[in-house]
Parts: C-alpha cells; structure tokens; sequence
C-alpha cells in the first residue's frame, strides 16, 4: 500500500486514537490531520475547496465538523485513489465521541465513493461492532491466533538485530525479549511487566495493543 500511494494521485492518510491524549479523541481532530495528509497530494485546490476555505474567513477561523467533512469528500474526489487508516477505535471513550466517530464512519461509507478505502481497527467492542458490521465490503480480520503471532515474531526478531539501540543486548536477553513479548501476545502485543532491560519494549518495537474487528 505505501509504494502504492508513492504515485500521483495516490494518498495515505492515517489517523491513531489515543486513551492517553484528549486531543487524539477528538472527531474534529481526526478529520483535520486526515485532511493535513491527504492535501500533500495535491497540486492545486478545486474551485469547490477554495469557496470553503473562504467560508472560514480564509483560514482565520476554525472550520466546524460539517464543512471539515465537506473538505474530505471534495479532496477526495481529486484524487485517484485515497486509503484512509483509522486506528484503534476503542481508544475513543464511549463516554466522549466515540457515537460522533461511528456516525462519521458511516457518513464516509455511505458517500460511494470508488477511489476512497476506508481501514479502521479496533479491539473487539459490542457497540464498534454492531455500528460497522452493517458497512463492511469484506469480511472482518480477527488479527489473533498462530497466523498473526508468526507475523508478530518476525517483526520482533527483525527489530532485535537491526535496531541501533535493542542489538547492543545480549544473546540471552534478546530471547528474554522475544519469548515474554509472544507470551503475552495472543494475536496481538502488549506491555508485559518484567525487569529491566524488558519494560517499555512494546513502545521501542512500535506495537500497540489492538486487534482488527
């Protein structure tokens, strides 16, 4: 997908949810960043952008949700082709705007778009589930079980002997490493307590703590 959207034309655009930082919770925000990303691609903004743009005092004031949207659909239909990622769901409290995120879900679903790919994860949660199973095209990834944790393995050990910082341990540490990280893997890796050197390799190893719904 990366080198794909290395062509013109072609975007990625990404967006995390965090349980630990207000801002990253918040719909208008993953709006925005998406669009931040999304107008790297383009060389020159439609007509039908520019009117909005002016709409909001030319940037001086801040854009409300609706027209935000209104920015991501046009700038959609510019492109080719778009691939959005929207990771960890969950991680936007259900007492915050976790209904406004599954609404602007489904808003995105039902404007059709051919050239728009839409990816979201979550861990399995009953009201995530029961607003996106009615949307999917395909069928739902579970990311848990032996076929994910050889993939999780690979990237662990890939890690170990390439990193500047994690090569420098020993042998017998490294395999420390490796066995308490897939232990409590089960489809997907989490902070595992141990002693020293172990504590906050899931950070250094770039996993998070989510699974595909």
């Amino acid at each position: 997908m990366k080198e794909h959207c290395e062509k013109p034309d072609v975007a990625l655009a990404y967006f995390y949810f965090d349980f630990n930082d207000t801002e990253k919770q918040k719909v208008s925000n993953l709006v925005s960043t998406l669009l931040a990303q999304l107008c790297d691609k383009l060389n020159d903004l439609s007509e039908e952008l520019k009117a909005v743009y002016k709409g909001c005092n030319k940037g001086q004031q801040k854009a409300a949700l609706r027209e935000l949207k209104t920015m991501l659909s046009l700038i959609v239909k510019d492109l080719d082709d778009v691939f959005i990622v929207i990771d960890a769901l969950d991680e936007c409290p259900r007492d915050g705007e976790r209904a406004e995120l599954l609404e602007l879900i489904a808003e995105i679903g039902s404007w059709s778009l051919p050239n728009l790919h839409l990816l979201v994860t979550s861990r399995q949660e009953q009201d995530i589930e029961n607003a996106l199973t009615p949307l999917l095209t395909s069928l739902a990834i579970a990311i848990q079980g032996s076929e994910v944790d050889s993939d999780i393995k690979l990237h662990i050990v890939s890690e170990l002997a390439t990193d500047s910082k994690l090569r420098k341990w020993s042998g017998d540490v490294k395999v420390e490493i490796e066995n308490t990280l897939m232990a409590g893997a089960n489809g997907m890796s989490e902070s595992t307590p141990c002693d020293n050197p172990c504590a906050n390799l899931t950070a250094l190893l770039g996993f998070g703590g989510y699974s595909v719904s």
